[in-house]
């Protein structure tokens, strides 16, 4: 993530020190020293003047789509960025759009622009918001296999989450309940309770095991 930082640091800034990157990013002047290497590495001109009125750069006429990414990469990583923009409740992918925008341009735009001419986004009624309480909850509850209690209505299920899973109507969780496979609609949870207890067991992935799965 600080590899990504730095670059767009550079692109956006006059010419910096060593020593003022450093500090930016709270690290060793030598650790800059081994990202500039890295970035240099990934085919980005970095300039490092010497001397009293020294310090780093990126050539000026430098442009993302022709340093990093091929014209398929560069065309297929704006349509990602522009869905998950219109999917969930988060400014990472707008600002990641502003900066791309800074860096390339009339390219960025035109991408942009034929975007909103053929494509409509209709799987869910609002935004998700995966920064929520809830689901941050639930996203630690999956990565750490923690077994969690789910607050429906008046009714209470003890469950094994396993994944998220986006379909046409919206948000879900994947889950095991007892010996049953289920999917629970994000927008029915009132609540999550989370448990100490934690399950080890590996479960079908839910591609492989769509016939076996109820909607809760």
């Amino acid at each position: 993530m600080r590899l990504i930082e730095l670059f767009f640091l550079l692109l956006k800034s006059d010419r910096l020190s060593t020593r003022e990157i450093a500090q930016h990013f709270n690290v060793s002047v030598k650790t800059i020293q081994r990202d500039l290497d890295k970035l240099t590495v990934l085919g980005i001109p970095v300039i490092i003047h010497r001397g009293i009125n020294g310090g780093v750069e990126i050539e000026k006429t430098y442009s993302l789509k022709k340093g990093v990414l091929n014209n398929n990469e560069f065309n297929f990583a704006m349509l990602a960025l522009y869905i998950g923009n219109h999917l969930v409740k988060n400014d990472i992918f707008e600002n990641l759009i502003k900066k791309i925008l800074l860096v390339s341009g009339e390219k960025a735009k035109s991408e942009i622009k034929d975007f909103e001419k053929y494509i409509v986004l209709d799987i869910t009624d609002k935004k998700l918001d995966l920064e929520s309480n809830l689901h941050s909850e639930i996203i630690y509850c999956i990565k750490y296999k923690k077994v969690i209690e789910v607050y429906i209505d008046s009714n209470v299920y003890m469950v094994n989450p396993i994944k998220y899973v986006l379909k046409d109507n919206g948000l879900h969780l994947y889950a095991k309940l007892d010996d049953r496979f289920i999917l629970i609609p994000i927008n029915k949870i009132k609540t999550i309770n989370v448990k100490d207890q934690v399950f080890n067991e590996e479960f079908t992935d839910y591609i492989n095991n769509k016939v076996n799965i109820e909607i809760l």
